[in-house]
């Protein structure tokens, strides 16, 4: 990619948002690396940060005033932003008779309600940048059936279909909304049990990287099932 895009990830201690967060370091982005609380994430990018590409950001975004405080954040370290990849997720796999009503708001808040208000926060910082684009990570789980998942399926259900409206609304302000929806995340305890899909946390970082390429290159928004 030619251009250093000024990028606010979410979720970047996660699994999955950690491998995106090192794929955009490597390439030259400039980060704001947005995530509870997690000094192993700071302690990973300031030994080698000597251009201080890489801003931390910690809170909880399940809270309207966090996401608030962490877009005004990042335009005050970086001067603007060009992308915003909502990666923040949480899987409470549960039959839904099992579930409370905390982790049930906690699924809903944080797979769904958190990138809505992120990209409602966002949209008059981004809209100014050459190359807006918001891509965010849901999940096959989003276009499917998902047994005692049901709460992480209808927030990436949500998710989804916000992408989707939103992608309409904005085309006309050539904001670019993109989706990236992985099957399951390979861990080392998925080692032995080959009756599940599972994909890397690296493929989905490159899918990122891919993704913010097509979209400079053609201008065109895109959905990527990985």
């Amino acid at each position: 990619m030619s251009c250093n895009f000024k990028i606010i990830l979410t979720g970047a201690s996660g699994l999955i948002g950690s491998a995106i967060a090192d794929a955009l370091y490597k390439s030259g982005m400039n980060l704001v690396l947005a995530c509870k609380r997690s000094q192993k994430l700071q302690d990973r990018y300031l030994s080698d940060d000597k251009s201080k590409r890489a801003y931390f950001w910690y809170g909880d975004l399940t809270n309207e005033k966090a996401c608030r405080e962490l877009v005004e954040y990042a335009v005050q370290q970086m001067g603007g932003v060009d992308v915003l990849i909502n990666c923040a997720g949480v899987f409470n796999f549960s039959a839904l008779e099992e579930m409370t009503y905390s982790r049930i708001t906690d699924t809903i808040s944080t797979n769904l309600l958190a990138p809505i208000h992120l990209t409602h926060l966002v949209l008059p910082y981004i809209k100014t940048s050459a190359c807006p684009i918001i891509v965010n990570i849901s999940s096959i789980a989003g276009f499917s059936s998902l047994p005692e998942g049901a709460c992480y399926a209808a927030s990436k259900w949500g998710l989804n279909g916000f992408i989707h409206s939103i992608r309409e609304e904005l085309r006309k302000k050539s904001i670019h909304i993109c989706n990236i929806s992985p099957c399951q995340v390979k861990t080392l305890s998925h080692h032995s049990d080959t009756a599940i899909r599972t994909i890397a946390p690296e493929n989905i970082a490159n899918a990122v990287i891919l993704v913010l390429s097509y979209v400079q290159k053609t201008s065109s928004s895109i959905d990527v099932v990985l």
